[in-house]
């Protein structure tokens, strides 16, 4: 151990289930062993940038015993204390913190060659070979693994690695002493979750994609603004909007009963404008051909009696309405209509013209300033995503612009079984460098889940408590670029029984990842999540609950194509923006 910092912690052990925890630490560079209320001080401080040599032994409710370098054994008699009762068949969960936990500051500096005695798990060093977002492991900062030299200099800031084995805890009691009767040999879960869009910087591709107002997907879909001050005498409404359908409500504003109304929609490709006031009633209509795929800019209006509509500039059609007695406070609806006034409005326009709108909207404005940047209540967007710029076929999962919003993810089955064989085929277009790709678990701890982690692909499978691992990591194939490089990359994943292949852009990860051959059923019965999971939801595995950010397309499940449009949360889009 090599260290440059006077106060922080080497490594705690916690027992989340007795809530006994052990723990070595710095003290103003003295080393401090404590295990429930007692503490035993080595005399000497440590804080001097040198390599030292410490090993410590907890006898519980009898002493605790440390040597440091060649100074000697230094001992602390325990009073026996009333522990908690645990059973014999309690599944404990052990915390064991390197580096730093909750409640200190992170050590800075070299910790290796940790050892703990007879932890069936790591019959050698414990960090040899370990790496963040492996197996059992979860890091917080990113602390550099295998990098302690002989002369061990400390060195610069590092934060805390977190190793959690499930089922057992590491006997720091050679004679026994300790023991409680839980079962070994099990496999550690994760039990430390990461939620930051940290790295994002690193892609190429920007996190958020150019947008052009809203697109609405013609089924419920809509915007709701609430005017609060109206003249009905004089008014200039306008938007701009793009489609290639040929009917559509674009703007409508009226009541829930509908007997007055300001409406702006497609027919047949024309756009008609329609004003009723009272028992007076204007509806002007344009030549067709605005359903062409190109952006049009509408302007509707009434100046004193006369209506009028423009569209890109030219003057449409024209007309004329006396009535002038409008409600002051009336609600605004773009790209579609609510149930009920929808239902009211066939009485003033044909059932058939009254469709939601399938496409973008953007600039919606009255008097010349754009809605959002009116006095009106914060607007309702109910089913509606953002218009990109430049689209190309694919599923979009945009993240969270504000802590409230709902994930985006899709759920493949509500209840859904991996079993012995699975095989998952997709291509993705990350933004991030981690986020949730793929999980299921089961009531009896099994699961699959992919990940991506640092840039890395994490594959997991769990069956009958036996876990299976595959991590693809571009730089073991000498590629120098990411796969956060704005470029489609393909994945195979596949588990046949009791074996894990994993391919990536046509390189399979080697070693295949081989259990025991009687074990090969993998028992999960949750939703099969992919993208993300549900804000509320927490599934077995997963190092992160990072919502993945990016574009995915080509989904098939045992070479069934996945039907992404059935049951879709939050605001994933049926298309991928390119920029």
């Amino acid at each position: 151990m090599g260290n440059a910092i006077l106060s922080s912690t080497v490594i705690s052990v916690v027992d989340t289930t007795t809530e006994e925890s052990t723990s070595l630490f710095l003290r103003q560079g003295h080393l401090v062993l404590k295990s429930g209320g007692a503490e035993l001080i080595s005399p000497k401080t440590y804080g001097d940038g040198k390599c030292h040599l410490v090993k410590y032994e907890v006898y519980k409710n009898k002493h605790l015993m440390m040597w440091i370098d060649n100074d000697g054994k230094f001992t602390k008699l325990l009073t026996a204390q009333r522990s908690k009762r645990v059973t014999a068949d309690v599944r404990s969960r052990v915390m064991i913190y390197i580096g730093g936990d909750a409640e200190s500051a992170l050590f800075k500096g070299c910790i290796k060659q940790l050892y703990v005695d007879n932890d069936p798990l790591h019959t050698s060093w414990m960090t040899t070979n370990m790496y963040c977002g492996q197996q059992g492991v979860e890091c917080v900062g990113r602390p550099l693994f295998n990098s302690c030299n002989h002369t061990s200099a400390s060195i610069q800031a590092q934060a805390q690695a977190l190793v959690a084995p499930e089922n057992q805890m590491p006997n720091i009691n050679p004679k026994g002493v300790n023991k409680v009767g839980r079962p070994v040999n099990r496999q550690p879960e994760i039990v430390a979750i990461r939620t930051s869009y940290e790295n994002r910087q690193l892609c190429t591709v920007p996190f958020e994609p150019d947008t052009t107002g809203f697109r609405y997907s013609g089924e419920e879909s809509y915007s709701k603004y609430v005017v609060r001050e109206f003249n009905p005498s004089n008014w200039t409404y306008s938007l701009h909007f793009r489609t290639t359908i040929r009917r559509g409500i674009l703007f409508f504003m009226t009541d829930s009963q509908v007997y007055e109304h300001v409406a702006l929609f497609l027919v047949k490709g024309r756009i008609v404008f329609s004003v009723m006031f009272g028992n007076q009633r204007s509806r002007l209509k344009s030549r067709p051909g605005f359903s062409n795929g190109q952006w049009h800019k509408a302007v509707f209006s009434r100046i004193g009696n006369r209506t009028e509509l423009t569209l890109d500039g030219v003057e449409e059609d024209v007309g004329e309405i006396g009535v002038f007695s409008f409600p002051r406070r009336i609600p605004i609806y773009v790209g579609g209509l609510h149930y009920l006034p929808k239902i009211n409005a066939r009485s003033v326009i044909n059932q058939r013209n009254l469709v939601d709108f399938t496409g973008c909207i953007q600039d919606v404005a009255f008097n010349d300033q754009l809605l959002t940047e009116r006095q009106y209540n914060k607007p309702l967007h109910f089913r509606v995503t953002p218009c990109y710029s430049q689209t190309q076929p694919g599923i979009f999962f945009p993240h969270k612009t504000e802590e409230t919003e709902r994930t985006s993810y899709i759920v493949y089955q509500r209840e859904y079984t991996v079993g012995a064989n699975i095989q998952i085929n997709f291509e993705f277009r990350p933004r991030t460098l981690s986020g949730v790709l793929f999980a299921v678990d089961g009531e009896s701890g099994d699961y699959l889940t992919l990940v991506l982690l640092d840039g890395q692909l994490l594959l997991r499978v769990r069956q009958s408590g036996e876990l299976l691992e595959q991590r693809y990591d571009p730089t073991d194939f000498n590629l120098t670029t990411t796969l956060c490089d704005g470029y489609w990359h393909s994945v195979v994943v596949n588990k046949a029984q009791h074996v894990l292949f994993f391919e990536v852009d046509g390189n399979m990860v080697t070693p295949m990842a081989t259990g025991t051959k009687g074990i090969m059923y993998c028992d999960t019965n949750s939703p099969l999540y992919i993208g993300g999971i549900e804000d509320s939801e927490d599934v077995a595995g997963l190092s992160i609950h990072d919502q993945f950010v990016g574009c995915m397309r080509g989904l098939r499940i045992d070479n069934v194509e996945v039907n992404t449009e059935q049951f879709r949360y939050g605001k994933v889009a049926m298309t991928c923006p390119m920029a």
